[in-house]
């Protein structure tokens, strides 16, 4: 896991860098640009400076912030989340649902079985 945690470390690092080399040669450009045509005004360069700030910030957060929350979850926990969801009983917004497109279902039935009907039933429709 701490593999995983300095890569995505170092790839929000990578792109940091990469946005202010990015800047740097967009501004160098504009500012070129507005010199060799005489237009270079205080406006244009306080606008080029201001854009570097907000680059510079949104690389420095990028940087700071957590690539992994506080309490990661494992795939353990992802499966027993999903098999819990699915053994629910069935909504009546799902039942609902699947008697406007004609399915057949039992009393009882769960969310996770009435979702496999009602998505055999919108392929099969698609096809």
């Amino acid at each position: 896991m701490k593999i995983l945690g300095c890569l995505s470390y170092f790839i929000r690092l990578f792109t940091a860098l990469l946005m202010i080399a990015m800047y740097i040669v967009i501004s160098v450009g504009a500012l070129a640009l507005a010199h060799e045509d005489g237009t270079l005004t205080n406006e244009k360069i306080s606008i080029v400076a201001g854009t570097g700030l907000l680059v510079l910030f949104v690389a420095w957060a990028m940087t700071r912030s957590k690539s992994n929350p506080s309490k990661p979850i494992s795939t353990n926990q992802m499966v027993v989340d999903e098999e819990r969801w699915r053994s629910d009983p069935a909504t009546d917004k799902q039942k609902k649902f699947a008697n406007n497109l004609k399915i057949k279902y039992w009393q009882g039935i769960t969310k996770g079985e009435l979702s496999d009907l009602i998505d055999l039933k919108l392929d099969e429709r698609n096809q």
